[in-house]
Order: structure tokens, then sequence, then C-alpha cells
């Protein structure tokens, strides 16, 4: 486990500028990851890269100006299981899932996190959920807020998920060309539920919220 700590400036090749975990389990608590890069052509994970079944909480931390050139400026998944509570994101920058990239495992939980001002190329501005194994997507009390991507979901992008499920959350000021807020191509079941869609943008005719 990590606590207390702060990260900063890492650099890596392949992913994990800041921290490469494969398989166990992993607490953060309280900690800053920022100033993270990966320089190979699209390389994941500036400031977290996990694989290998990895379990992995993060409670009460910063992930802050962290780039990355492949998926995931902050955090990428591999294969694992993610939990986020109370944690910003901000300014972080990816090709797809600016903040945060899932691409498999056992699902991905925001809980009362903030992501603010994420950028990805292609998409999930803030977060980016494509998996092949209807893993699960749930996001409860989080605010995303002018995150922005070129494609798909200004803040949220998930594809071929089990569920999506989004509670109690705002979206205000995302931008992309379809989905401003949320974009979801392939879900089992999407529910949302007494959350908040406010001048979200879609440059093209597709799902400004």
């Amino acid at each position: 486990s990590i606590t207390d700590s702060t990260l900063g400036t890492g650099q890596a090749s392949l992913g994990g500028g800041g921290l490469y975990v494969e398989g166990g389990k992993l607490t953060l608590t309280d900690t800053t990851l920022s100033g993270h890069t990966t320089t190979g052509t699209s390389a994941p994970g500036a400031g977290v890269w996990l694989g290998d079944a990895v379990e992995v909480t993060v409670t009460g931390s910063t992930f802050s100006t962290n780039v990355a050139t492949g998926a995931g400026g902050a955090i990428y998944v591999e294969d694992g299981d993610l939990e986020l509570t109370s944690t910003d994101f901000d300014l972080n920058e990816a090709w797809w899932g600016g903040a945060v990239a899932y691409a498999g495992g056992s699902g991905l939980a925001l809980d009362t996190c903030t992501f603010d001002t994420n950028t990805s190329t292609y998409q999930g501005g803030a977060v980016g959920f494509e998996v092949s194994a209807s893993e699960d997507l749930s996001v409860d009390s989080t605010e995303f807020v002018d995150n922005s991507t070129l494609k798909y979901g200004g803040a949220i992008y998930a594809q071929d998920a089990g569920t999506v499920k989004i509670v109690d959350s705002s979206f205000t000021g995302n931008t992309s060309s379809d989905g401003g807020g949320v974009f979801v191509g392939v879900a089992s079941a999407l529910g949302v539920t007494g959350s908040l869609f406010c001048a979200n943008q879609a440059d093209s005719s597709s799902g400004g919220g």
C-alpha cells in the first residue's frame, strides 16, 4: 500500500510512468501522482499501468497533468478491478480515456470523484471503458466538468459493457463530436438515476447530453 505520498514527473517508454503493477493488490490513499508521461508509440498509463488481474483501491488521491501517448493519462487498466473513491483527476491527457482507460478485468467503480478538464484525442475525454467480456461500469456521486474529446464521449465512453450505472452524478460543460456528456456504444443495460446533464455539447447531431 502507498499512503500520504507524492509521486511526480516519472517517465516510461512502454507504460506506467508513476507505477507499473501486475497482479496482487494495491491500495493508494491520500497520494498524488502528477506530471508523469509515456514516450513510446501508443504507450498507455502515464500515471499508473495495471494488469494481470490486479485489485486496486484508490481513496482520497489526486491525479494531475499526466500525459500518455496511448490510453489512460492517469490510469490504464489492462486487466484488473479498480475502485476509485473521493479522488480527483484534472488536466490529464491521452489518446483515449483522458484520465482513466479501462480495457478488461472485473469492473470499474467511481464513487465521489471529480474529473475536471481532462482530454483525449479519440474517445472518453475523462473515462474510456472498452471491454470484451461485459464488465460493469458504476458511477456514483461523481462530477465531470469541462472534459473533452474529438470523437466519442466528452466525459465517458463505454463500449461492450455489461451494466453501465450512473447515480447522483453531474456532467457539465463536456464536449465531443458524439455524446457530449456520455457515449454508450453497446451495453447489456444502461441506468441513469438522479443525475444532472448541463451545457454539454456534441459537435455532430448525436447526443449533446
